[in-house]
Parts: structure tokens; sequence; C-alpha cells
């Protein structure tokens, strides 16, 4: 194999090379946030933006979007430096109404994926890393525009407690987002209630 081969293959995650670095479990260059099997090197793509309703569809619900979130750190594998504490963020969000109409269920609803990631002496908040991407899509012209709402769930170690969004993360949604967008924290409750186990919170 040739060098210039040989970078490709390290880069897009050539399974059969010995000296591949597992990283830091978050996911391989190309696949977006993904599941790492153990003691294999089989993974499970998660989609770094799903599309949730098209132009003129409502879309699910809180507690749909919640327990989505939820089932999305789930398949995420625990991160490799620190706790094993998963945190997932879904930013929806409308783009591109067929018609130029500013209603409520204009354009495509859209959920922004992401996952904190830790590394060595540094690392990136869910809720970062999601505003950061689309800021870059919009051009970083703020507020963002269209988002919708923001969800936030612990998967893992502390999946029956609120998730709550950490100062820096807070500042920053200060920063890019309109104050009318509401967070919402999903987790699930060590006793069942008459809805089940999925506990929601929103902001107001």
């Amino acid at each position: 194999m040739d060098t210039l081969g040989c970078c490709a293959a390290v880069l897009c995650g050539d399974p059969q090379l010995p000296w591949r670095s597992p990283g830091g479990g978050h996911g391989h260059f190309g696949e977006g946030l993904a599941e790492t099997l153990a003691g294999t090197f089989e993974s499970n793509a998660v989609p770094d933006r799903l599309l949730l309703a098209d132009d003129g569809e409502s879309g699910p619900s809180k507690g749909q979007v919640g327990a989505l979130a939820i089932a999305i750190g789930r398949k995420l594998a625990p991160p490799t430096r620190g706790d094993s504490l998963r945190v997932v963020c879904l930013l929806l969000h409308r783009r591109g109404s067929c018609s130029g109409e500013s209603r409520a269920d204009a354009g495509q609803l859209l959920a922004e994926v992401g996952a904190r990631v830790r590394v060595a002496g540094d690392g990136c908040g869910a809720v970062t890393s999601v505003l950061e991407r689309l800021a870059v899509q919009q051009g970083c012209h703020l507020p963002l525009e269209g988002v919708t709402g923001i969800f936030l769930a612990f998967a893992g170690t502390a999946e029956d407690s609120c998730p709550v969004p950490g100062f820096q993360e807070r500042e920053v949604m200060v920063q890019m987002l309109d104050p009318a967008v509401h967070v919402h924290c999903t987790w699930l409750s060590s006793v069942p209630g008459p809805r089940g186990r999925l506990q929601l919170w929103s902001s107001t």
C-alpha cells in the first residue's frame, strides 16, 4: 500500500489495519456518531442529522424526541477517558420552506445529533458541538435561525437524573440562540410514574 493509500485507509477507518487506535469511542472519520463494540472491529453508525418531519408536518412530540435522545445515548459506547456518562443533545431546527411561508411547520424539521467528547486535557460538550455545527451551516449568522428546541439526555451512569447544561454551554446558548428557544431535559426516573419512567423538564 502506498503512503497516500495508507493515510486514506487510516482516516476512513480500515478495520484491517493492526495499528489503528481505538480513539475516543465516539466515532471514526466520515461515520458521524458511532457505537464501537468492545473486542470487535464492528460498529453501528448513528447519523449526525435526522429528518423528523417534512414541510407542513408538525413532527414528533417533546416526549418522543426525548425518548429518541435517550435511545441514541444508549447506542453510544462509553468514553474511554473519565467517567462512563454519555451526554446526547438533539438540536431541532426548521430549514428550507418550499413556498417561502413563515408558518410554524414550514420547512423540514431536522435534528442535529451531538455527544460529549472527552479527550486528554480538553473536550467538547454535546450542546456546544451541535450549536457550532449549525452555526457553520448558517455562515455564523447569529442568532441561529429556525431553531425550535434543544433536547438534552443522559445515558449510562446517571440515566435516572435530570441533565443540566454546564455553565459554558449555557453561555454559548445565550450568545447563539434566540431567547425564545426552549431547552428540554429528559431522563428516565428510577420510580415509574402515571405516564411511565420518562421524565421531561422544559425551560420557560
